[in-house]
């Protein structure tokens, strides 16, 4: 219960005390601030171009493709307060799928990895966070040991959904190493769940 109280007195703080000011930007390379590197394991999710994952809809049996567009990797300086911060150590996937013709990107930084969330919005916890080390807080993703998919087994599995959508609602299963394994998709009273079939990863 007391880590949960920390937990939450310290987005708190971040929330109100963390944004960049304007005349506080820092760069990397400019500064004295402690480095924040990725922790294991989100070393494991450094996927490259030419990395893809196939989808399968359970009920239709459409299939949906997803692939690496781009990577990037940095540092972010984020600016705390009274000329002090942090120095995070980012890396950024950019993905596209076909034929659904969807983009968005991932971002890992610190001990998790977070959908449609820019570097320069860290330390926030307000994206949507699908694979974290941490255990404690509400809002991150619940530990599974394993989940089966399928004919596959996937170990150390995250499940998460986006907190934030004021529309229709999408559950994922997230793996460690491997990316999303399974994801549900809430369109009105109706549900479509759709598979990974298909793989391959470049690291």
């Amino acid at each position: 219960k007391m880590k949960k109280i920390v937990c939450c007195f310290f987005l708190a703080f971040i929330i109100i005390s963390c944004g960049k000011e304007k005349n506080e930007e820092s760069s990397c390379s400019s500064n004295k601030w402690e480095f924040i590197y990725i922790s294991s394991p989100l070393n494991n999710f450094y996927f490259k171009q030419g990395s893809y994952w196939i989808f399968q809809n359970d009920s239709t049996k459409l299939l949906d493709s997803l692939y690496i567009t781009s990577t990037r990797s940095g540092c972010e300086a984020v600016y705390l307060y009274q000329g002090y911060g942090y120095n995070w150590e980012y890396y950024t996937i950019d993905y596209a799928s076909y034929p659904k013709n969807e983009q968005y990107f991932d971002v890992i930084e610190g001990d998790m990895m977070q959908r449609n969330r820019y570097p320069s919005q860290y330390p926030s916890g307000q994206g949507w966070i699908l694979y974290s080390n941490d255990t404690v807080c509400y809002w991150h993703p619940t530990h599974i040991d394993s989940i089966k998919v399928n004919n596959f087994t996937f170990y150390q599995v995250q499940f998460s959904h986006d907190f934030f959508s004021t529309d229709n609602r999408v559950d994922i299963y997230t793996a460690n190493g491997i990316g999303i394994v399974k994801k549900v998709v809430y369109e009105g009273k109706g549900q479509q769940v759709w598979n990974l079939v298909r793989w391959k990863i470049i690291k």
